[in-house]
């Protein structure tokens, strides 16, 4: 009945005000902590601007020898030159989205950090520092998450929109786009055809990290399908997540353990798994 309804919802108002005093505690303990994290964020880039003894760091886990290649040389952390693309190629979130192309961009970067928008508020910025080099003239690319608890009785918070900056590519450097070669239609057989250069887009993790999303912004081009309004809807909705659950891994493991992803002590180890089951399953297969 109804008398009993409006007793049990005064009883979850405490309830929710309880959380609400229990939120507001835990961002007191987070700030109380931030200053001493900050500081252990600190050495560790200062560390990483030492300059290894031999001049050449040591990387790990993704088994790749950086003096075998020029693009790793010293820049950005030159005590473990391409550190943090290590760390990113490393990660289950973002392996897959580095291309071979990218990889002496990312030797320019020198850090990431992860910033509230606000003190108290939801939502966060996402920082990554680069030395100056010959491929944009940012020094630091800067995402913005909104996010808004969409209902108030789930403890869930959802990101509804994200900014991202516009990269400003010095001429020919690019790395979002490709020069191709293609020839003009028309002439007739007798005049020789001449052919045209174009840029068309590539995949790059500087062009699918850096995009803004949410319920005002088109569809990036290179997700485009034949779709009806109600799945682009859908789509924005899926990129939007999926951008932020990258975003999170960075914030809560990637960025405070980065050394661990470094050396590959953090990576999963569901493909090597997956390749011992493989041949298990051949050798039984084999077995008559």
């Amino acid at each position: 009945n109804k008398a009993a309804v409006a007793e049990l919802q005064a009883l979850d108002d405490e309830y929710l005000a309880l959380e609400a005093q229990y939120r507001a505690r835990l961002s007191e303990l987070d700030r109380e902590y931030e200053p001493t994290y900050a500081a252990l964020l600190e050495q560790r880039r200062q560390r990483l601007a030492i300059p290894a003894s031999n001049g050449v760091g040591e990387v790990r886990g993704n088994e790749q020898d950086p003096s075998a290649s020029s693009s790793c040389l010293p820049k950005a952390t030159p005590g473990m030159p391409g550190f943090w693309k290590v760390v990113l190629q490393n990660s289950m979130e973002f392996q897959e989205d580095i291309e071979e192309h990218d990889e002496p961009v990312l030797d320019y970067l020198r850090d990431i950090k992860c910033e509230p928008l606000e003190e108290g508020g939801l939502g966060f910025r996402l920082v990554m520092i680069f030395d100056p080099n010959p491929y944009f003239s940012n020094i630091e690319l800067v995402k913005l998450y909104h996010t808004a608890r969409k209902n108030h009785f789930i403890d869930n918070v959802q990101c509804v929109k994200i900014e991202a900056p516009t990269i400003s590519w010095h001429p020919g450097k690019n790395v979002t786009v490709e020069t191709v070669t293609k020839k003009a239609k028309g002439g007739g057989r007798k005049k020789q055809s001449k052919s045209r250069r174009e840029e068309v887009s590539r995949a790059s993790f500087f062009r699918g990290f850096f995009r803004n999303l949410g319920p005002d912004e088109d569809i990036p081009e290179e997700e485009l399908q034949d779709e009806d309004e109600d799945d682009m809807a859908d789509l924005m909705e899926c990129l939007l997540t999926a951008d932020y659950e990258q975003a999170l891994a960075l914030r809560e493991s990637i960025v405070p353990h980065a050394v661990r992803w470094y050396t590959g002590d953090a990576c999963d180890d569901d493909d090597d798994t997956e390749e011992e089951d493989e041949e298990g399953e051949e050798e039984e297969v084999g077995v008559t």
